[in-house]
């Protein structure tokens, strides 16, 4: 998997603890938190942004990494580490409803591709999904970026 650029949104990650490692501090995290916050922060992106990495826990789950792929296709690389899933959607990522499409595609594509029992990995999903929902909802409403098409993750 390449290395965090310019430009790259992570999600969902601290902006403070993000601004200390010098490998992401240019990179813009994407809480996952409230609509608003999200918002808030897809805006400080820089645009284009050039990928979208999503940290997705696995606890004791299993990863069906090929269905995975084959969800979210060609244009994203999918890498298990240890305890999480690492998925990197690469754009150009023209606008910002497409830096949330892509992180809301990934994190539902990851949720149907992991297997096994956890209460932690349903509330996960739930806060993660949530609030990316309910910011795509409020930027179709505030018309924010009509600059440019949204690109797509799927194949």
């Amino acid at each position: 998997m390449t290395h965090v650029e310019r430009n790259d949104a992570l999600f969902p990650n601290s902006p403070v603890f993000l601004a200390a490692l010098p490998a992401t501090r240019h990179a813009t995290a994407l809480p996952r938190e409230q609509p608003s916050l999200v918002i808030r922060a897809v805006r400080r992106a820089g645009l284009p942004v050039g990928s979208v990495f999503v940290a997705v826990p696995i606890d004791q789950g299993r990863v069906d990494v090929p269905g995975l792929r084959g969800r979210l296709g060609p244009r994203v690389v999918v890498q298990p580490c240890a305890h999480w899933l690492i998925i990197r959607a690469t754009g150009p990522f023209l606008n910002r409803r497409a830096v949330l499409t892509a992180t809301m595609e990934a994190l539902s594509a990851a949720q149907l591709s992991i297997h096994g029992e956890s209460a932690q990995l349903d509330g996960y999903f739930r806060q993660g999904l949530a609030p990316l929902q309910g910011a795509l909802r409020a930027l179709a409403v505030d018309q924010l970026d009509q600059r440019a098409p949204a690109t797509s993750t799927s194949s």
